[in-house]
């Protein structure tokens, strides 16, 4: 698990004050792996739950976006314990990555960018306690402590800081109160996984009062290596984390208006190398040697290519016989994802390592019916990643990450959120300064530790420099129209300001260096976002809303790896997205609120879609244009007493027009982009006389989808449904709990991420979810 430390903000409506930051955990794959980090809480599934997606404080039901508001019970129920997880029980929602699946960032409604570059913007934006993640490594995380997670869905660049053109994800900490209160909770899992988690906090006199929260979590290899070195010993085995955090929140209020929230985190995660695998593939020529496909290859497959008879211009490396049938183009079979083995000569426990450090101040003050917040972020995160891209026992190619990003923001804003016209009016500063260096470690030693490979290998090193700052002003209003008919309209303006520095070098041994590329820019625009909509509530519990939203992402520059001449100088650059979404939903609860149903459809027009597209080892963001549509419902009931059920299901149809493949010019699948997802869960609680006994399972549905824009034979996932199961006891009073859990209990091995790399080794990386996971949990709080 990776390690990243947010810095939070405190949020709960505009008359919130505070002043938080966080500290979390970015795992580098999407681990189910580990027990939930909430503390226990009472409630049923169902309840009301107060969200703050329009930055004032309202019930789920009343707000006419489409989203999902999870409460940290929920989350805890469903072991939830990172931030990628909750796409498992949010239909529509999805997860990308690259790099053997150590670079994971969310997709809403098929809109995403899988691109691995440090200096990118995901365009899913992830908020911390208001605090805006600009690293998409940031976007995976381990949640501790946590109040609720909300997931916008759809554009939702009006009143959040930066430009969101898929959605966002907004999780929220728990923060101080006057009522001393906490918990202990500790876990032993599968894996000799340990994990223990622990808050506390209080008042500190009449308006003063703190929360302090920690984590450690470790678990030993997932994945055995079977790679013998040659001094005899075995090689260190794969998928490990060993991570610390910590969070401190002080909020003091001076007086009934006025309070500050104030907080630091700090936080670091270790974690072997590449937690992945590759698989034998082929890649497929058409008449005139163009690459038009790629499939795994069969167990008797000795060629190096497909390539049909008076093919030509065929690219004369492509003409062999591989050294073992149904081996890649160096021999090698590829490990047993079955067995859970591997075999890589380069391997090392603490190979990944990343830091977060950081903090922010929120102060909030009441002027009558007006509020005027400020909220001052910054934090900082580095890492360092090592990779085995061919993942086996050879020497081929290493690929080194190192990166460092840090990101400073200020938002002012004043608001009035009572009577018929209730509006909001703020300006927001971004700051974001990324320094990253990758490339290519060629015919390292065998058996070399990190230290002795760049020294020892013939180094391709790319330096990236981007430097962004970013001025907005935006705007927002409703007004009451009747008793049932409100309209709300919106916009932001931002200036864009970006300068990028881009060079390859090339160093031998550590001894001699030559610059092969040079390239350096800079960027100014400007953009806008809005939106139009009603919101209609013909009775009480009924809400239909329609309208229109507006998201833009700014553009950037792309930072081919070692210089890659596939790639010129005037295809770095790439323009801004736009995105225009048409959608109407439904809201409704019955049964005196045991029940609940909502749906929503929605249209999306795509101009100059930043889609990525992955061929060999050229990694380019291209603009396409592109259309998405689709269906989303979700349904929750309480039946009987004691019993909450829940079953939501999403549709999802991408296109993404005339992309280039090869020369090959269709329309293409987004990547990463399930046309078919769902959830379904049933929890059932018994009192008995010192206490309660509950039950849960649940399950999750991905469909068919591409992990590449290529649409490849073989970057087809199959779909899988993934069950869990966990039975549990809780004291009387609320403070002791104790559960027994299995997640992925049926053992199913699924693809999460991975790569095509069949036109360049004859092989593809796969990085699969977890195993089965048992495990034990017990806590306390008081």
């Amino acid at each position: 698990m990776v390690f990243g430390c947010f810095v939070s903000r405190a949020f709960s409506g505009v008359r919130s004050i505070g002043l938080t930051a966080g500290c979390s955990l970015l795992p580098l794959m999407a681990p189910g792996a580990l027990a939930q980090v909430a503390a226990p809480q009472a409630g049923d599934q169902n309840d009301d739950i107060v969200v703050t997606a329009q930055k004032r404080s309202q019930n789920l039901q009343d707000v006419g976006i489409t989203m999902a508001a999870i409460s940290g019970d929920k989350l805890r129920d469903n072991a939830i314990t990172t931030s990628t997880e909750i796409a498992k029980i949010i239909p529509g929602i999805s997860v990308s990555g690259v790099a053997g699946g150590q670079f994971t960032t969310f997709v809403i409604r098929g809109v995403t960018q899988s691109d691995f570059g440090d200096h990118t913007e995901a365009p899913t934006a992830v908020y911390l306690d208001e605090g805006y993640i600009a690293s998409g490594q940031g976007q995976s995380f381990a949640l501790f402590d946590l109040e609720r997670v909300e997931a916008l869905k759809g554009p939702q660049g009006t009143l959040f800081g930066r430009n969101a053109t898929g959605g966002l994800v907004h999780f929220i900490s728990r923060k101080p109160t006057q009522e001393l209160d906490g918990f202990v909770q500790g876990t032993y899992g599968s894996y000799n996984q340990t994990r223990l988690e622990a808050a506390i906090g209080g008042g500190l006199g009449d308006k003063v009062s703190v929360r302090a929260a920690g984590l450690f979590n470790s678990h030993k290899p997932v994945l055995k290596n079977l790679y013998l070195r040659a001094d005899g010993r075995r090689a260190d085995g794969e998928w490990t984390d060993h991570t610390v955090a910590g969070r401190f929140h002080l909020e003091f209020q001076p007086t009934e208006t006025l309070k500050i929230l104030f907080t630091a985190h700090a936080g670091e995660s270790r974690k072997s190398t590449s937690p992945y695998d590759q698989r034998a593939s082929v890649p497929v020529l058409d008449g005139s040697g163009r690459v038009i496909d790629s499939i795994f290859a069969a167990p008797t497959e000795t060629r190096f290519a497909i390539i049909p008879p008076g093919a030509i211009n065929v690219d004369p490396s492509l003409i062999g016989i591989r050294p073992v049938p149904g081996g890649d183009w160096g021999g090698y079979r590829g490990g047993d994802p079955e067995a859970l083995t591997v075999t890589k000569n380069f391997s090392d426990r603490d190979g990944n390592r990343f830091r977060m450090w950081g903090g922010s101040a929120k102060v909030s003050y009441e002027l009558g019916d007006l509020n005027l917040v400020s909220i001052t972020d910054y934090k900082k995160v580095t890492k360092r990643v090592y990779m085995d891209i061919d993942a086996s026992p050879r020497n081929d190619l290493v690929f080194p990450a190192l990166a460092e990003t840090a990101n400073f923001s200020e938002e002012l804003r004043l608001s009035r959120d009572s009577g018929r016209f209730r509006w909001i009016v703020g300006a927001y500063y971004l700051n974001i300064d990324t320094n990253a260096e990758t490339g290519f470690l060629i015919n390292a030693p065998l058996d070399a530790t990190i230290r002795e490979l760049i020294p020892n290998s013939v180094y391709i090193r790319d330096l990236t420099s981007l430097r962004t700052k970013s001025y907005s002003l935006f705007a927002q209003a409703e007004y009451d129209l009747s008793d049932v008919l409100t309209i709300i309209a919106g916009a932001r303006g931002t200036q864009e300001n970006k300068d990028f520095t881009y060079r390859t070098d090339q160093l031998v041994r550590a001894t001699f260096a030559s610059n092969l590329r040079n390239f350096a820019d800079g960027d100014n625009r400007m953009l806008w976002s809005g939106k139009a909509q009603l919101n209609w509530k013909p009775v009480e519990d009924v809400l239909i809303y329609g309208g229109i939203n507006r998201g833009v992402k700014a553009g950037s520059w792309n930072a081919p790896l070692a210089g890659n001449p596939v790639i010129t100088d005037a295809q770095l650059a790439y323009k801004p997205e736009v995105l225009t979404s048409y959608e109407v939903g439904l809201k409704t609860t019955f049964w005196d609120g045991r029940g609940r149903f909502n749906a929503a459809a929605f249209y999306y027009d795509y101009h100059d879609y930043q889609a990525s597209l992955f061929l060999g080892l050229a990694q380019r963001i291209l603009n396409a244009d592109a259309t998405i549509k689709g269906l989303e419902a979700e349904f929750a009931i309480k039946p009987v007493p004691g019993l909450d059920i829940q079953i939501s299901g999403a549709f999802t149809d991408t296109n993404v027009e005339d992309v280039n493949v090869n020369g090959i010019v269709r329309d293409r699948e987004s990547a990463y982009a399930p046309r078919w997802t769902g959830n379904a869960s049933a929890r059932y609680r018994v009192p008995v006389g010192f206490g309660q006994v509950y039950a849960q399972v649940d399950a999750s549905y991905s469909g068919r989808f591409y992990y590449s824009l290529t649409n490849f034979t073989s970057t087809r996932v199959n779909r899988y449904v993934i069950p869990n199961a966990e039975i549990g006891f809780t004291s009387l009073d609320g403070r002791f709990s104790l559960a027994a859990f299995a997640r992925n209990f049926t053992d199913k091995r699924y693809i999460a991420v991975g790569a095509d790399l069949s036109g360049f080794g004859g092989y593809s990386e796969q990085s699969y979810g977890n195993p089965r996971w048992l495990g034990i949990r017990a806590g306390y709080t008081f």
